[in-house]
């Protein structure tokens, strides 16, 4: 059944957007989470809980208070629509779509929707938002790849389970899970309420989001029933109508999972082209940037124009001894990239990177890449590659070419096994040549000793004789 709201609160709505990979969910005055593509294997999202103002938290029971939510509606739509006029007039404007029908459950997923541990701490964002933009000024970056990256983030895959929960795991009580395990039990199937969107022009849709039944979908799950649904579904005609108001999501989320968002943003261009006043600016490159590790040790260090990485960059590990340079042209990679070993030649000179073993070279040209070279932790070089368009070509690697792309490191390596190679020689010969004269030694005593022998004896016949 379609229906239209005119006049509403605008208290309940979702924000999507395919082209920034994102989503929330407004509960109230403000979005009760914020979701986005990981972008790393396909499915795995990112899901953050904001904090909730306490009438926001009650606002969705208060509005079913006094309704039956344990009849079935299947063919009576219209009923359905009347009981749950209080919740449909906080939606905002727009048409919508509400329909009744048992969801299939994934049988095999652990859970029956994206639960995340808990809200993020309102204070310690601020104080974190507080300590990057201080840096930020300053065109430093706190970078987050290796700290920190996911805290107060919970990770899930799309395909393993059908809803996400608005509430957090630790706000799920368990014995009311069991309340509900017992009613479905005895033949009572009272119905969950879920929230998406659809806009017709895209391909994907929002996640269906539990608005109403967190504990009964838990309870349907534990017993491998499928749930009856209540879906109310959003047709925005217009893809504004579904923005989403990434300016406040910024400001409630804390500055490492806005990073990872922002870093893997497609749509950050046109939205700057259409919003250029945008708050979210302050996120773009410009200039020569430092980045730090979250304890404020140097990172990496280079160029931006608008975003785009240009000219040379350094990266240090976090043992400070560098760890890759690369160059850039307006964000396509060129020239040489050089990447190193972390343990190679410890107390050398960061300035003196080019007597350090290197693990991978990479050559471009216009942005495209032409050779790869792999060496091994000794400097050997491993394999030598000719990137072709749509191939990539294998170099034989002959004594000859080992010898001269390898590292010093390794040469010397050789160096030393054949120097210590000819010790040994040397050293067996001279035993071989001790041991002749011992052994000739031996010989001639022996000889002697039998000599001796004999004389003794023919003395001793001479003088009985």
């Amino acid at each position: 059944m379609n229906f239209e709201i005119k006049e509403g609160p605008n208290l309940l709505s979702i924000g999507y957007e395919p082209g920034y990979y994102s989503e929330s969910l407004t509960i109230g005055n403000s979005p009760v989470l914020f979701l986005w593509d990981d972008c790393d294997d396909p499915g795995d999202e990112n899901l953050v809980l904001l904090p909730v103002d306490n009438e926001s938290k009650h606002l969705i029971n208060n509005k079913l208070k006094g309704i039956d939510l344990d009849a079935d509606y299947t063919d009576r739509i219209g009923d359905l629509y009347d009981i749950l006029q209080p919740l449909l007039q906080i939606l905002k404007n727009g048409k919508y779509h509400i329909d009744f029908s048992i969801h299939k459950i994934y049988k095999d997923s652990g859970l029956i929707a994206a639960f995340a541990e808990e809200r993020i701490d309102n204070e310690d964002v601020e104080k974190e938002i507080r300590k990057y933009d201080d840096k930020l000024r300053q065109n430093i970056i706190y970078d987050y790849t290796f700290h920190d990256a996911y805290r107060g983030t919970h990770r899930f895959n799309k395909h393993e389970q059908p809803f996400v929960a608005w509430k957090s795991k630790e706000e799920i009580n368990i014995n009311l899970i069991k309340h509900y395990e017992i009613l479905i039990s005895s033949g009572e199937r009272p119905f969950a309420i879920i929230f998406t969107g659809k806009f017709l022009e895209d391909d994907d849709d929002p996640h269906e989001y539990i608005l109403d039944g967190h504990h009964k979908l838990c309870a349907y799950k534990n017993l491998g029933i499928d749930p009856p649904c209540v879906v109310i579904k959003f047709l925005p005609e217009d893809r504004t109508e579904f923005e989403i108001d990434l300016e406040s999501i910024s400001r409630l989320i804390y500055p490492w999972q806005f990073n990872h968002f922002y870093e893997n943003w497609h749509g950050k261009k046109n939205y700057f082209k259409n919003n250029p006043e945008s708050s979210l600016k302050k996120y773009l490159k410009n200039g020569f940037v430092t980045f730090l590790y979250p304890d404020d040790r140097k990172r990496a260090e280079g160029f931006y124009i608008n975003d785009l990485p240009d000219g040379d960059f350094k990266f240090w590990y976090e043992n400070g001894k560098v760890s890759n340079i690369k160059s850039f042209s307006l964000g396509k990679p060129t020239g040489k990239s050089v990447y190193y070993y972390d343990e190679s030649v410890p107390d050398v000179d960061e300035d003196y990177s080019d007597l350090r073993n290197m693990g991978y070279e990479f050559i471009y040209k216009n942005g495209d890449l032409r050779i790869t070279k792999k060496w091994n932790r000794e400097g050997k070089i491993e394999s030598i590659a000719l990137h072709e368009f749509k191939s990539i070509k294998q170099i034989p690697l002959t004594d000859q070419i080992i010898w001269e792309y390898s590292m010093e490191s390794y040469r010397k390596i050789l160096q030393k096994k054949e120097q210590e190679e000819k010790k040994r020689q040397l050293e067996k010969e001279a035993r071989d040549i001790q041991l002749a004269k011992t052994r000739k030694e031996e010989i001639l005593y022996e000889r002697l000793k039998l000599l001796l022998i004999l004389v003794i004896v023919v003395l001793v016949i001479v003088y009985f004789l």
